[in-house]
């Protein structure tokens, strides 16, 4: 009997150790909404076991849609933004942002009803930054809207200032972001605030325009793409100028054009969209520029890189040349920077962007139209096994899957 007792606590002991030691899954939220309302809207927020693939819904308000919502960087939290008058992406959204629990709990205002146009967590997870499209501090600035820095512990407001498009720097010291031109409507300049001083500074002012900017992972340079129209013709190049400001240094030097950019991780690599569709790959200062086609069978247009936690490889899409099947509009592509080997999972994401990595690199999960269902998938990055539908709910409009952040495996 003894020895028995003994044996069965040992067993117990093991396994309690075993479960101890097993990794925890890092839940996905996602937006749903009844697909058979009119524009699928209003959502609600749910999260999902990638494993499971069991759904638990954390926000439930009697009215009003979920517009949008963001894990903290440390994955503790979640902001989400209740859109009251249920715009739904009909006009200008006005209602509150929220901050919650991972889990749905403890659900507080951050801040007093108004016009969110956009908003983003600090990467320290302390401050949050809103386009507030109430009120503008200076109309002679010609912005839609002020950027406001809140306080998430507080709720206090720190900064104000007219602006928009703002970017946090990666050490959340600083903001990038964009002021219309005095005598050009359609065009901008892109400036940086100083986020504790409040120290404004402007860095470009070209007479083209400014279509796109982030920061250097260094939070030392801002990269913008800026193009002119000579003679109604594009000329594009990608540039990076300090944010003490300076004299911006051309990377790419064609003239050719480009769209969306993207740093690796470790600042070395640029990826970044060509003018024509194709998907280029580049050193940091420009030099070895790579161009990877997307092949006869999609050929149109490789859009928006985004890497893997480890930088190891970096994912991008191709959307189809032929449109004929609007629920299959883009293709996921996956390139080893190291080997030069581009992987092509079967997975059909249902709209630009609409896919993340997981924390480990492993896993891309999307939002995939198949038979005119909107549903959340996942597929391994190495395209070893087809996609696996994670959330399964005929009748439901799910997307904008968002991976809880975590320590990479």
């Amino acid at each position: 009997m003894v020895r028995s007792g003994i044996f069965g606590l040992l067993i117990l002991m093991l396994t309690g150790i075993a479960a101890a030691q097993s990794p925890a899954v890092d839940p996905v939220i996602f937006r749903s909404a009844v697909s058979e309302r009119f524009g699928a809207c209003p959502f609600t927020l749910h999260s999902l076991n990638p494993e499971t693939g069991a759904t638990t819904a954390i926000t439930n308000f009697p009215e009003g849609n979920i517009a949008s919502a963001a894990w903290s960087p440390d994955g503790t939290q979640i902001a989400f933004f209740h859109d009251t008058l249920n715009t739904c992406g009909m006009g200008i959204p006005f209602g509150t942002l929220y901050i919650m629990n991972a889990d749905g709990t403890e659900q507080r205002a951050l801040l007093p009803e108004s016009s969110v146009l956009t908003w983003a967590w600090s990467p320290d997870g302390k401050q949050i930054a809103y386009e507030d499209g109430d009120a503008i501090t200076d109309p002679a600035m010609q912005t839609l809207a002020d950027i406001v820095i809140v306080d998430v512990a507080s709720g206090a407001e720190l900064q104000r200032w007219p602006g928009g498009g703002m970017k946090w720097s990666p050490d959340s010291s600083h903001i990038v972001f964009a002021r219309q031109q005095p005598d050009h409507d359609l065009f901008v300049d892109v400036y940086v605030v100083d986020v504790a001083a409040g120290e404004l500074r402007q860095l470009t002012d070209w007479p083209g325009n400014v279509e796109s900017y982030d920061w250097t992972p260094d939070s030392q340079q801002v990269t913008f793409m800026y193009y002119e129209l000579p003679n109604n013709q594009v000329v594009a190049d990608l540039y990076t100028v300090a944010r003490e400001g300076g004299q911006p240094i051309n990377l790419t030097n064609t003239g050719a054009g480009l769209s969306v950019f993207a740093y690796s991780p470790d600042g070395l690599l640029i990826a970044y969209e060509g003018r024509f569709g194709d998907f280029f790959l580049m050193n940091a200062d420009g030099s070895n520029q790579q161009r990877y086609s997307s092949g006869p069978q999609h050929g149109r247009r490789g859009t928006y890189p985004v890497w893997s936690p480890d930088g190891s490889k970096v994912a991008y899409e191709f959307q189809p040349a032929d449109f004929s099947n609007a629920y299959h509009p883009y293709t996921l592509y996956i390139l080893d920077v190291t080997t030069g080997i581009v992987t092509i999972p079967d997975a059909s994401i249902g709209t630009e962007g609409g896919f993340v990595w997981s924390p480990d690199g492993r896993q891309i999960i999307y939002r995939g139209n198949v038979d005119t269902e909107l549903e959340i998938y996942s597929v391994p990055a190495d395209g070893s096994t087809p996609p696996r539908n994670l959330t399964n709910r005929p009748g439901f409009f799910d997307t904008t899957p968002l991976w809880q952040p975590g320590s990479a495996a």
